[in-house]
């Protein structure tokens, strides 16, 4: 909907023609702050450092299997899932010596040892880019058998 289509509105409601973009921003589902910066259809500020359209990542994290055996290899695959992909890396929490971390792909790799029986491990992971690191991601849990 262009201004023009909304100045006699505007002029209506007695606001300035400036206000003739607030009110088409809100009658398309989007607003600014007293910044410029964009708010979501929700007010809340998708600004991060001073960037603006939310590109930070949002990610999830998938196990390849959450219940594995003594000596079996578990793959952790941490996927952006919305924001920016570009110059992602990732990184997995807690960050131990167990895991062997690919950064550039989001993986990482967990071997199940014989000490690990009757223990319940928990993951998250995170991804950083130019705007920002993401939220951690869903908690994966790993709860290794012995068979």
């Amino acid at each position: 909907m262009s201004c023009y289509r909304l100045l006699p509105y505007v002029l209506a409601l007695g606001a300035l023609e400036g206000g003739c973009i607030e009110l088409q921003h809100t009658l398309q589902g989007t607003t600014q702050d007293s910044t410029g910066g964009d708010l979501s259809a929700n007010g809340e500020d998708d600004t991060t450092d001073g960037q603006t359209g939310g590109n930070v990542p949002v990610v999830t994290l998938s196990v390849s299997n959450p219940v594995p055996q003594v000596n079996e290899q578990v793959v952790l695959t941490c996927s952006v899932i919305s924001g920016d992909t570009g110059g992602v890396t990732f990184d997995f929490q807690p960050a131990t010596g167990r895991l062997i971390v690919n950064r550039t792909t989001g993986t990482a790799s967990f071997i199940v040892q014989e000490v690990d029986i009757g223990a319940t491990f928990a993951f998250t992971c995170t991804a950083a880019n130019d705007h920002g690191t993401s939220e951690p991601s869903n908690n994966q849990m790993i709860i290794p058998t012995q068979w």
